[in-house]
């Protein structure tokens, strides 16, 4: 199980952009870059949800719910539905273990029974 952390692009074009930037305190040594908290799939993407009940995986498109920080970190925790491609029903509060990306198209998958 365990969700897919996504990767970070870099800035195109480096140092020479005509003033693009956000980050605020530039060149101030000692200033840390703020954390930003995202959740492990962009809302509307496509995944397969695991229902226990059906026992398999199953295809659907995720949403995402952003509810206040649990602790004091300041970050944003994540809830995460799964609306099914086939029935359209709604899984609510669905864990990261109930969730996979889906499989590309020609992509085998190995079974695990």
């Amino acid at each position: 199980g365990g969700g897919g952390g996504g990767g970070g692009g870099g800035e195109p074009g480096g140092r020479g952009g005509a003033g693009t930037g956000t980050r605020t305190g530039e060149g101030v040594a000692g200033e840390e870059e703020p954390i930003i908290a995202l959740p492990a799939y962009p809302p509307g993407s496509e995944v397969e949800y695991f229902s226990p009940s059906e026992g398999r995986w199953m295809p659907g498109r995720v949403s995402v719910l952003v509810k206040e920080a649990p602790d004091s970190s300041g970050l944003p925790a994540f809830s995460y539905e799964v609306e099914l491609s086939k029935t359209g029903e709604v899984r609510r509060n669905v864990s990261l273990e109930e969730l996979r990306p889906a499989a590309s198209e020609g992509e085998v998958e190995a079974c695990h029974l």
